[in-house]
């Protein structure tokens, strides 16, 4: 005769499918989904803590690049004037056009950061700068200003600079860089 022990055993065994998870499993995907968490949030509020510095680097640069050509068009003479400005367009990707009163351009808003980038670069270079991502159906990064009472296009590559909010890869690594995803063609 067996046991009331064991009789209790024998009656609470059901052959199947046991679906209750130990308490290491449950601990270990309650720590996981905690630190997954965690993880995200910080990276929320690097990225809301980095949005404003980026901007006013991208804009100091854009704007040195831009007083920095305006004063080398000054005071080059006729002559060298036009090679600086082949120069530029060879081994730096930047044009210099002049600005027609019949240019068509589209701003350079196309989001809050871009918005941000296109007011410092006002702040710095003065109020007759316009900054466009497109001239005349031709997408850039399009500074325009004047030199005297002489006004200028500077176009520039906009990957050149980088865009404030791109994607960040934590692949398995403790610190970001850019992702760079393919082109779809």
């Amino acid at each position: 005769m067996p046991s009331p022990l064991e009789a209790s055993a024998q009656r609470d065994y059901r052959p199947g499918l046991k679906l209750g998870f130990s308490l290491f499993w449950r601990t270990f995907f309650l720590l996981a989904l905690l630190l997954i968490g965690c993880t995200v949030a910080w990276l929320q509020t690097f990225r809301s803590l980095e949005y404003e510095p980026r901007a006013i680097q991208t804009a100091h640069q854009i704007a040195s690049l831009v007083n920095l050509t305006r004063a080398a068009l000054v005071y080059s003479d006729a002559i060298t004037r036009v090679s600086l400005i082949k120069t530029l367009a060879d081994q730096e990707g930047v044009r210099i056009l002049p600005r027609e009163p019949n240019d068509r351009f589209e701003p350079y808003t196309s989001g809050a950061l871009d918005l941000r980038v296109t007011e410092e670069l006002i702040d710095q270079l003065g109020e007759g700068t316009t900054v466009a991502s497109r001239v005349n159906d031709e997408a850039g990064l399009w500074i325009g200003f004047t030199i005297e009472s002489d006004t200028y296009w500077l176009l520039l590559d906009p990957t050149r600079f980088s865009r404030v909010g791109g994607r960040t890869c934590w692949c398995g690594s403790a610190r970001p860089w850019p992702c760079r995803w393919p082109a779809r063609r």
